[in-house]
């Protein structure tokens, strides 16, 4: 799994801290088919509850944006991974964007051997940053070698905020 804080370069972005998420737990990373589910789960457990502490550490935090590879699927209703997520964002009062009427996701992973399709690839945000979205998407077609599809999310703010 990969935990990435990305410091946005610009002196008016200073006070940005973006996250990336790539929550995978590969079969080399367990012993045993079984341990292979809770190996996931506790590693998306790990994950989330180091986000948790990054946010709750830092009192200035204006924005959360979380973005990447969540590997769950939100239409899987009884999932344990979709509990603990969705737990975490009533938490934090975080929106999922592709629940937004603006949203234009389809799906973000395809298996090209089976045809399955669904939705692992997620932004997730503060309430504040709603009103700053413009456009959220993916995209389909290009030269692609991942299953995963790329998604797009554009936000539009007063730069004169991160002045202050």
């Amino acid at each position: 799994h990969h935990l990435n804080s990305i410091e946005v370069p610009y002196d008016a972005f200073n006070c940005v801290n973006c996250i990336r998420l790539d929550l995978e737990c590969t079969e080399h990373t367990c012993n045993e088919l079984i341990d292979y589910y809770y190996c996931i789960i506790i590693v998306f457990s790990h994950v989330l509850s180091e986000i948790d502490s990054v946010i709750a550490l830092d009192d200035d935090i204006d924005f959360v944006l979380l973005g990447g590879d969540f590997n769950v699927d939100i239409s899987r209703v009884g999932s344990s991974h979709l509990r603990m997520l969705e737990e975490f964002r009533n938490n934090h009062s975080l929106i999922f964007c592709h629940s937004l009427h603006l949203s234009n996701i389809d799906y973000t992973y395809k298996n090209e051997f089976t045809g399955v399709q669904s939705t692992l690839d997620h932004f997730i945000v503060s309430k504040n940053l709603l009103n700053s979205i413009v456009l959220y998407s993916t995209r389909h077609d290009g030269d692609n070698i991942s299953d995963h599809d790329p998604v797009f999310l554009e936000l539009n703010f007063d730069v004169s905020f991160f002045l202050r």
